[in-house]
């Protein structure tokens, strides 16, 4: 799979002095991230207009040289990079200083920056941790070729042995916070001198941005001091720096260079501290040297989301198996779902980029179960309704004829009858049908002169079930309990005025629908029971 990646560019050339050539910096991308949030894009870095050697920075880190007219940027992330590029005078260039620290006399070793701990690391120039003057070389000698270095000053320091190391604290007897620095006690004259440029062998490698060195310098013979803001860690074997000053220090009879060290009392650090060694300072002289950036940006591809066969909210029957699986994607193992819950796949593409799906919900949904219970409100009309579960549809049928869907039915029966009515209820997992028996019998029209209450409950009804008669006028009557074939099951002869309370026990009779009759004075007047 191609991954797409954006890349916005400009260029921007600056000539150091008026008259001067212009170094043309331009970036041409090589491949950006592979995947979202990577660190292996690229891109080259042409030089063009002046000639080298090419000192530049990436988006201000460590100064790196090069006599190529383009370098590769490797191990990139996403993200805003501005290169910034310069090289030496156009008409020549002078050494204005030098040192490789045989001759201490030319420093002053260390000045504190605010409180030191007791046992604060302190500069000193020896011989322990001479350089072999190879850039990019962990190789020491032992000619007896001094260097300028932290030292630890604490009372178990010759345990760790000689060169550039440091106690790093942590200890209960250890206090070594520490800020320092080692200055050059003599002027630099750079009075017609353009371009100044600083170079020296070093090495450090400290706590990333807590345990550093810094080059710092002075404008005014050591007055006031500014540091430069590269941080020198993380370098474990000897490498060129090539610091060019800015302009401010072009042209003055009284420039002074400093190396600061400074680390905290964390116990965190990683020897050798910085080492400073073989320091050049050249100025040009006539037309200047050239300088130029470039800016450019690298963006995150899309992030990569597996694409599923199964999406968004999943109904599973019981008893079932499915199965999730990415349709886009490689080194992805299937997911079995034998129940509830909120599945995701974590898969890589083709590019090796990972990405997780989006949920599936997965709910376990039963089987339907059909039931319903039905009440004759007037006349031929009777109110069905599902008393079952599960379901999503249904379908009322009476004699296979449909007479209506919907969880609720009222139906208009044309006669007086039993009828079979069915009600099929359906949903993902399945469908349930159930037929229940109905007799229908015309409320009599005096029924309302009789009687202002006509209740049976419950109903349907499986032990008990109550009768509750409020009459408007005298009754002396019967009540009969009759099946749908006519066969009475109970009767009782009553004789009341008002209300009427009369419990029934149910639990002998078989399941079906019987009728609950009061004949009194030639009426009669009924009402269906279902028996469970």
């Amino acid at each position: 799979m191609i991954k797409k990646f954006t890349l916005l560019l400009s260029c921007l050339a600056i000539a150091s002095v008026a008259g001067a050539q212009t170094l043309t910096v331009n970036a041409t991308p090589t491949a950006g991230p592979t995947c979202n949030n990577g660190t292996n894009g690229s891109a080259t870095i042409n030089f063009s207009g002046c000639s080298g050697p090419y000192t530049y920075t990436v988006n201000g880190g460590t100064p790196q040289v090069t006599n190529n007219a383009s370098v590769n940027l490797t191990n990139l992330s996403a993200g805003a990079y501005t290169v910034a590029a310069t090289t030496g005078g156009g008409g020549g260039t002078t050494t204005l200083f030098s040192d490789n620290f045989d001759n201490t006399s030319n420093w002053t070793l260390n000045t504190a920056i605010g409180a030191q701990d007791a046992e604060a690391n302190a500069w000193v120039i020896d011989d322990f941790e001479s350089w072999d003057g190879v850039c990019n070389s962990g190789n020491l000698v032992t000619t007896g070729d001094k260097t300028l270095h932290v030292y630890c000053t604490g009372q178990f320091c010759s345990l760790f042995g000689s060169g550039a190391i440091y106690d790093a604290g942590g200890g209960i007897l250890s206090n070594t916070t520490t800020d320092k620095f080692a200055s050059l006690n003599t002027n630099i004259n750079t009075t017609g001198q353009t371009n100044i440029v600083v170079k020296f062998g070093w090495r450090c490698m400290g706590q990333t941005d807590i345990d550093y060195g810094t080059l710092r310098y002075s404008i005014n013979g050591g007055t006031s001091w500014i540091d430069l803001a590269t941080k020198y860690q993380n370098q474990l074997n000897w490498a060129c720096a090539s610091v060019t000053l800015p302009a401010a220090c072009e042209n003055i009879p009284n420039l002074r260079l400093a190396f600061r060290w400074r680390n905290n009392d964390d116990g965190v650090g990683t020897d050798p501290t910085f080492a400073i060694d073989d320091l050049v300072v050249t100025g040009g002289s006539g037309s200047g040297g050239c300088a130029g950036t470039v800016s450019f940006n690298l963006a995150n591809p899309a992030p990569f989301v597996p694409t599923t066969n199964l999406t968004g909210n999943v109904d599973l029957c019981q008893g079932d198996v499915i199965t999730l699986s990415a349709t886009n994607a490689n080194n992805c193992t299937p997911v079995t779902i034998t129940g509830e819950g909120t599945y995701t796949l974590t898969c890589q593409n083709q590019a090796g980029c990972s990405g997780t799906s989006a949920p599936v919900i997965v709910t376990l949904v039963n089987d339907p179960v059909a039931n319903f219970s039905f009440n004759q409100i007037d006349n031929y009309t009777v109110d069905f309704t599902s008393t079952g579960s599960g379901a999503t549809t249904y379908e009322w049928s009476i004699s296979d004829n449909v007479i209506g869907t919907g969880s609720n039915l009222s139906y208009d029966f044309a006669s007086d009858g039993n009828y079979n009515v069915t009600l099929i209820v359906t949903n993902a997992c399945g469908s349930d049908t159930i037929t229940l028996p109905v007799q229908v019998i015309k409320v009599g029209i005096n029924e309302s002169a009789v009687f202002s209450t006509f209740d049976l409950f419950p109903n349907p009804a499986s032990s008990q079930v109550m009768l509750q008669l409020n009459a408007i006028k005298p009754v002396n009557g019967v009540i009969k309990v009759v099946t749908p074939l006519g066969q009475i099951v109970a009767e009782e002869i009553i004789k009341f005025n008002g209300a009427f309370n009369k419990t029934f026990d149910i639990t002998n009779l078989a399941s079906g629908i019987y009728s609950i009759v009061i004949t009194t004075e030639g009426n009669s007047f009924s009402r269906k029971l279902v028996v469970e």
